[in-house]
């Protein structure tokens, strides 16, 4: 593994990590040669010279048509997820560290090349998605005007009935968002040693070693609006020869796996239809700090609509926004009766738009949760919480006997002398 870093002891980064062997046949020969000692019937001892051949042949297979969705770690965004993923490159995390390097790829350098790349299409850029059955793809190649590169794998595991996802795009958009070879091994990179001890009971047991794809362009966000946006995980590797691809024709790709996000239009107040969300825009109303619109313009924007189910147990979408945005709202008080010590009772209301924003409680939660996960502070907030409780219990007493606690001591010692007072 090339570039092995170790950041803040939490987990290991590298290039990539090659596998054992490559996708491919292979044929394995062993021979051995003994020599075995025999008697005779007169206790005589003879030698005799044996050889031992064995041949195997076996295959190393890879998915290079449709990836299971146990072989996918993580994506990002998650899936139908909504919001504003200008500013943000998806990706994948696979399960297998060595899967974008199955295939034996190389450059001039002989520097491995992942066989996949991770590509992003708006709905607009698609002209046809559709799953055609695994025993039709080499159909699917003959076809006129249709550019069709597939790569007959005789040790794939598919059966003929496998339903295969195939999207077709024209060959501007391919050529625009297409990664190039050398790219690809940026856009790529193993995690190792990866510190799982605080998750799930599922994904403790594993072992730690994951591969990422990046995406090569963000999603960009259209201005009139929402806009479906759907990541496909393809092979690229078919398509690094160009010059094979006719001009004037569409390009069919496989998509090994593929999931769908929606990126939203960002309304700035009731009077304008759509709030511009570029980052120049962006700075643009953050200088105009006097604008009244500007402030709800960036308050709204700058939040993602969230699922939101109240203790209450109904179901609304409250606003959320990361905890190093500055905000400025007011608190909502007293909402159904819950106490500004709880999360509820940190809730922000945005009258602009009649939504919670749910940043602070949230913020006020893991702040508590990350308090209490250290041994030693949440003992302190024990201790504390037991002081407090007796100091409330001695008041009540006191307020009951009309007695401070320093005369009821003194009461006491006289009565064990035997003196009233």
């Amino acid at each position: 593994m090339a570039i092995n870093k170790q950041l803040d002891e939490k987990f290991k980064l590298a290039d990539n990590c090659l596998p054992p062997l490559y996708e491919g046949f292979y044929n394995v020969k062993f021979d051995h040669s003994m020599t075995v000692e025999e008697k005779t019937n007169n206790n005589k001892s003879n030698n005799k010279d044996e050889n031992f051949h064995i041949e195997k042949k076996f295959c190393v297979a890879i998915n290079a048509e449709k990836l299971p969705d146990t072989d996918v770690f993580h994506v990002s965004p998650a899936p139908n997820d909504q919001g504003d993923f200008s500013t943000e490159l998806p990706f994948m995390v696979f399960n297998d560290p060595t899967y974008p390097w199955l295939k034996n790829q190389s450059t001039r350098d002989n520097f491995p090349i992942p066989w996949i790349a991770l590509i992003i299409l708006s709905e607009n850029e698609v002209i046809e998605e559709k799953d055609i059955q695994h025993s039709e793809l080499s159909k699917e190649s003959e076809k006129s005007g249709i550019y069709f590169h597939y790569d007959d794998n005789k040790n794939s595991s598919y059966k003929d009935e496998d339903l295969i996802h195939i999207v077709r795009v024209n060959r501007a958009t391919f050529d625009s968002i297409m990664p190039d070879i050398e790219d690809r091994a940026w856009l790529t990179h193993c995690k190792n040693e990866v510190d799982l001890s605080a998750t799930d009971d599922i994904t403790i047991q594993k072992d730690g070693n994951f591969s990422v794809v990046i995406a090569n362009r963000f999603p960009p966000r259209n201005s009139e609006t929402t806009v479906k946006y759907t990541a496909h995980l393809i092979p690229a590797y078919l398509y690094d020869d160009r010059n094979k691809i006719p001009a004037g024709t569409d390009v069919e790709l496989i998509s090994l796996y593929h999931w769908s996000f929606y990126s939203e239009k960002c309304a700035s107040d009731p009077n304008d239809k759509i709030s511009d969300k570029s980052f120049v825009s962006f700075i643009d109303r953050l200088k105009n700090k006097d604008d009244e619109k500007a402030k709800n313009s960036r308050q709204v924007c700058d939040s993602t609509l969230k699922e939101h189910r109240l203790r209450t147990g109904e179901k609304t979408y409250s606003l959320y926004h990361g905890p190093i945005m500055p905000m400025k709202y007011n608190q909502a008080s007293n909402i159904n009766g819950e106490e500004v010590y709880t999360s509820d009772g940190r809730l922000i209301y945005n009258r602009e738009n009649g939504i919670f924003d749910v940043s602070y409680a949230a913020a006020f939660n893991l702040g508590k949760l990350v308090t209490l996960s250290h041994n030693a502070e949440a003992q302190k907030i024990v201790n504390w919480r037991k002081t407090q409780k007796t100091k409330e219990h001695l008041n009540l007493l006191k307020s009951q006997i009309g007695i401070d606690h320093f005369e009821l001591k003194k009461v006491l010692k006289g009565l064990k002398k035997g003196q009233l007072r």
